[in-house]
Parts: structure tokens; C-alpha cells; sequence
């Protein structure tokens, strides 16, 4: 005999139709393992280091511009220094043109980011960049290699520097570039290395 629910009454679901199915370790374990094998295919196609350099390139050049067209509109020679211990260009907004730093005057840095550093460990010099890590005249008083921008846009030297990944160990000169003053002009362009294998590549402008 089965039993009517009183009015007002609800009835009570069947346990056997109305179960719900619920998620299981197993399967919350195979879900983490598939997204742990995905993210480290995903990494391993991406070049962090090389998106880091590059982006810092860009970096580098925009502040170098800045610095070349503020020596044109305000008529006051700009002088750069290359600080390779602080990892980091000093700018001196010299208003007096004595290349000196006085205490008047308005000084700046622009610091490399984290995981960039100066230099171009195993990746071959650029003849326009030359041999060292920064090929400018070392200034006598600041010890420090210096570029000169004057007031009508033009760099007192040729020469160029070179910037790397911070990460010891080899085959990161694919990650090196290189920066260079056209004297005239006072703009640098860039340069990639591209390495072909651990001991073959070629340098090759970027944008």
C-alpha cells in the first residue's frame, strides 16, 4: 500500500533518481596533472628572457631619444654616463656646458630592469658596437664611459653598448643586443644577435 502525501505535504524524492554525482579525487587529480603538462609545454615556448631584453631595448632607446631631443629644445648639451655597477645610464642636464655635474644641476637615472644587465657574454662583437661592453671615451673625472649630446642634436662619438640577460650559464647570446649612436643624427639604432646554433649566428637591426 502506498502511502499518499498529506496536503501541504512534499513528497521526498527518490534516492535512486535523484542522486546527485559528485566530482572524485581521482579526477580533480587528473584535472591538475593535464593543466601542470600544459603550462610547462606553454613555457617552453616562450623566450621570457628574450621578451624581457627586447622589451628593454625599447626601453633604452625611447629614454635616449628623450635625452638627444632634450639637449635640441631647451639648448643645453646632455651628457650620459654608463654605469655598469649601478646598471644603470646617468643624465646629466648640464646648463653651464662644462660636462661636469655641478650641484645646480638637474641629474637622473634610468636603471636596467630586473634580469637585464650590461655586457654581451658568449654572443660576438658588432664591428659598429666594437669590442667592449661600452665603446665611448671614458670621462676623466666621473671614470665612466660618457655620450655627449649637443644642442643641435648631433652625439659626440661614434660607438655603442651592448645589453644581456643577467642568467649565468651559456647559449643565452640569443638574448644579447646591441645599441648604436649614428654620430650625425644622434639616434641609435638596435641590433639582435640571432644565434644559428651554439656557435654560429649573425647580428641583424631590430626595430
Amino acid at each position: 500500500m502506498v502511502r499518499q502525501p498529506i496536503q501541504g505535504e512534499t513528497a521526498m524524492p527518490s534516492s535512486a533518481g535523484h542522486r546527485r554525482r559528485g566530482t572524485t579525487l581521482v579526477e580533480v587529480l587528473m584535472v591538475i596533472t593535464l593543466i601542470s603538462i600544459l603550462t610547462g609545454v606553454a613555457l617552453t615556448r616562450v623566450d621570457v628572457d628574450s621578451f624581457r631584453i627586447s622589451a628593454q631595448a625599447r626601453s633604452l632607446g625611447a629614454a635616449l631619444s628623450l635625452v638627444q631631443r632634450t639637449a635640441v629644445s631647451t639648448q643645453r648639451t646632455q651628457v650620459v654616463w654608463f654605469d655598469s655597477t649601478a646598471r644603470a645610464l646617468r643624465v646629466l642636464d648640464d646648463r653651464n656646458n662644462n660636462l661636469v655635474a655641478d650641484a645646480s644641476e638637474r641629474t637622473y637615472q634610468v636603471v636596467l630592469d630586473d634580469g637585464v644587465t650590461f655586457g654581451r657574454r658568449q654572443a660576438p662583437s658588432l664591428a659598429e658596437a666594437g669590442e667592449e661592453t661600452f665603446n665611448f671615451t671614458r670621462d676623466p673625472q666621473a671614470n665612466l664611459p660618457r655620450l655627449v649630446f649637443r644642442r643641435d642634436g648631433t652625439a659626440s662619438q661614434a660607438g655603442g653598448f651592448y645589453i644581456t640577460s643577467i642568467r649565468d650559464g651559456g647559449g643565452w647570446s640569443k638574448n644579447t643586443r646591441a645599441g648604436v649612436v649614428v654620430p650625425a643624427t644622434g639616434r641609435f639604432t638596435w641590433w639582435q644577435y640571432r644565434a644559428a646554433s651554439a656557435t654560429s649566428g649573425s647580428w641583424v637591426t631590430v626595430d
